[in-house]
């Protein structure tokens, strides 16, 4: 919270882990939600693999002030076994259970809408099934003044039914200029106002330079057309690359958010 406090300058709002897809279908369960939560048909839960706070986001505004936009992470990843989100997109009642379990959350937290991080391992038919449960949260969300925004890994979110489309593809885990094709494939899929550039110091550790080529890109056309900017956050602490590769992100966040 400190290290956040002190570069306040360089992001407007935190996108947080913590909430999953939870339930046990035939004995089929969710290993990041606790026993409690596993429970049932599939629904909203507390899922984290470290646990969370119940009060984090009012840790985080009491911190970095009130205007602090604030969504969290619906995470369903690092599973073979997708039975819980085949079951929950499938089902229109518990779509509609689970848009105003979540809505409450938003609401009872100040929250600015929801996140979802879907990247199982395993196929199943929730890929199929996603517009209609997202078309389902979304006008839940729309209806109260919130927002949907959906972590993409590919084509499969642009046809989705979500305010905000954030591309992972844009990380570039190598050092060179893929993500420039990535960033025009998105802007022509959902368009300007709907697209999120997204980077990750937690997944690459991109130089200086590479950093610095990257909000060039950001500075003209086609680049300067994206109007957000979605950083997957560190794990770690001082002294691990991954949190010290932040260094060089910091400053150009804040150049880009004052331009």
């Amino acid at each position: 919270m400190d290290h956040l406090e002190a570069h306040r300058a360089s992001f407007t709002g935190i996108i947080y882990q913590g909430l999953a897809v939870c339930g046990n279908v035939s004995g089929h369960t969710y290993h990041y939600c606790a026993a409690a939560d596993n429970v049932g048909a599939p629904h909203l839960g507390m899922g984290h693999p470290t646990g969370v706070p119940a009060d984090l986001p009012e840790l985080f505004r009491d911190r970095l002030g009130d205007d602090l936009e604030l969504y969290p992470i619906l995470s369903y990843g690092d599973t073979t076994d997708v039975t819980l989100l085949d079951a929950l997109f499938a089902s229109e009642p518990l779509a509609e259970a689970f848009a105003a379990d979540a809505l409450a959350y938003a609401a009872a937290h100040g929250l600015q809408g929801l996140n979802f991080d879907i990247e199982p391992t395993a196929t199943g038919t929730f890929w199929e099934d996603a517009p209609k449960f997202l078309g389902v949260v979304e006008a839940a969300f729309s209806a109260a003044g919130k927002r949907v925004t959906w972590d993409s890994n590919g084509p499969e979110g642009r046809a989705y039914p979500v305010d905000e489309w954030i591309a992972m593809t844009t990380y570039g885990y190598d050092t060179g200029d893929g993500y420039r094709l990535e960033v025009v494939r998105g802007l022509t899929a959902v368009g300007p106002d709907r697209f999120g550039f997204g980077m990750c110091p937690t997944c690459t550790l991109h130089n200086a330079s590479d950093v610095a080529g990257r909000f060039a890109y950001l500075a003209k056309p086609p680049g300067s057309l994206a109007r957000e900017i979605d950083l997957w956050a560190t794990y770690g602490g001082a002294g691990d690359a991954y949190f010290d590769n932040w260094a060089d992100y910091w400053a150009p966040l804040a150049a880009w958010l004052k331009a």
